[in-house]
């Protein structure tokens, strides 16, 4: 089973392999071809994403271009996802304009896609264009009231509007955001958090880098200061409860995870690892009960699937 990692929030960025030669939108297909076709659309989304996570971004931005027109034929509700996402992929590549464009069209595909809101946002403040990123802010968070991301980056937009924080300190932030090293991205962020000490996401993306650099001490007392200074920041109770885990105290670890829960409902990335978690130590109960919670509403979640095979294996087993 391959744990999933802690998560680092882009700052407000934040949380998809082959041509698609295939699609040719104006022929007769039988349901059968239109079946199969959405069937490989969807492992070819599957493909990218996971070029994605491992960092793929000129990949991303590449393929989720020639599956624009086969995802909009077949599967529009996935239209705006993918555009988000390549959007994300552009801006990891430096290509603001780009993932601007891509924005635009994720919140044109579906007005009320809070995410998207606040990643255009996003990118109108690192552009100086404030009052528009502040009102992207807002509807982000009139759609989604709960939504860390977009309160905090509303929040830091105001700081730089009010003079509290320069641009220079929200250019270090962007550059962090992008770079690959972990050690870099240590140097950076120690940095701004000199800068904005109050920024709990400054807290979080601190101390995952420092995680992946090996410094587990720090990479906790981060991850408690931000759950200080925001005790209703479900990121940082997930990446915790992460930690806790990999240490085997697994009940420090459900108690963070079903907090990120109660802060953030539908917080897939801690409801899996709260289920692995109840599964390694052995309640089988409580673990199928919440990836069953996942299944229901995300039921294509490869990490929820291969945890109920898992999970069914374990349930299988005679009882000692």
């Amino acid at each position: 089973m391959i744990r999933i990692n802690l998560v680092l929030v882009f700052v407000g960025l934040f949380l998809i392999s082959s041509s698609c030669s295939f699609f040719k939108g104006t022929t007769q297909e039988t349901e059968s071809e239109r079946d199969n076709k959405i069937v490989q659309i969807r492992i070819q989304l599957q493909a990218v994403s996971d070029s994605f996570n491992t960092g793929g971004f000129g990949f991303v931005a590449q393929k989720l271009g020639e599956l624009k027109k086969p995802v909009l034929h077949y599967l529009p509700l996935e239209a705006a996802w993918l555009a988000n996402t390549r959007g994300l992929a552009w801006f990891y590549l430096e290509n603001n304009d780009s993932s601007l464009s891509e924005f635009n069209d994720a919140v044109r595909l579906d007005p009320v896609y809070a995410e998207a809101w606040n990643n255009r946002g996003h990118i109108f403040l690192l552009k100086g264009s404030i009052d528009s990123a502040n009102s992207s802010f807002k509807k982000s968070l009139l759609i989604n009231k709960e939504y860390d991301a977009a309160r905090l980056n509303l929040e830091i937009a105001e700081l730089f509007k009010s003079g509290e924080l320069k641009w220079d300190d929200l250019g270090l932030m962007a550059i962090a955001d992008s770079t690959r090293d972990p050690e870099k991205k240590v140097r950076i962020l120690t940095q701004l958090l000199n800068l904005a000490p109050y920024y709990v996401q400054i807290y979080n993306n601190l101390a995952v880098a420092e995680y992946k650099t090996g410094n587990i001490n720090q990479a906790f007392q981060h991850l408690s200061a931000a759950i200080i200074l925001d005790p209703t920041y479900a990121m940082a109770h997930q990446n915790l409860a992460y930690i806790y885990h990999e240490y085997g105290l697994y009940d420090d670890a459900i108690r963070h995870y079903l907090i990120a829960i109660r802060h953030q409902f539908n917080f897939f990335t801690a409801l899996e690892n709260l289920a692995y978690t109840y599964l390694v130590k052995g309640d089988i109960a409580n673990s199928r009960l919440v990836i069953n919670r996942v299944l229901e509403v995300a039921p294509d979640r490869p990490y929820a699937r291969e945890l109920d095979k898992e999970i069914s294996e374990a349930e299988q087993k005679p009882i000692e």
